[in-house]
């Protein structure tokens, strides 16, 4: 029997960093190659997915957000969509831990997926205790 491939859900911090070219780059970087072998399972909740498309529309223009969804749409990320048990454990995560309802979904995915949370957002430190983080650098 092989061995079971890790898995990694990306929040909206992980993306954005990598794709800002932030320190935490390539991190990142690497675990989209792993994927891509795939040794490594990733995913990216929808709602997650939204707020890198505002974020980036914002900074860059609406072009490049279009651009920059339809390549990750590419790369080898599983996306989750709106089920109701993760957005039902995405509103208990929001109503008890101080983080946005963004990251709840971020939260709710690891956990419905069992994998583990990729993210450097400090506000993520409050739900350690429901979910494996690990830390990209800042």
């Amino acid at each position: 029997m092989g061995k079971e491939k890790i898995a990694y859900t990306l929040d909206s911090y992980a993306i954005l960093s990598y794709l800002k070219g932030e320190k935490s780059a390539g991190q990142i970087k690497n675990l989209l190659q792993r994927a891509k072998k795939g040794t490594v399972v990733l995913y990216l909740h929808e709602v997650n997915l939204g707020e890198v498309q505002y974020i980036i529309h914002r900074e860059r223009g609406e072009q490049e957000s279009e651009k920059l969804i339809a390549w990750l749409r590419a790369c080898p990320i599983k996306f989750v969509g709106i089920e109701k048990k993760i957005t039902s454990l995405a509103a208990k995560i929001k109503a008890v831990y101080p983080i946005s309802y963004a990251d709840a979904f971020a939260v709710a995915t690891a956990i419905q997926t069992k994998s583990h949370l990729v993210t450097g957002d400090p506000e993520m430190k409050s739900v350690e205790s429901k979910v494996t983080v690990r830390w990209i650098e800042k």
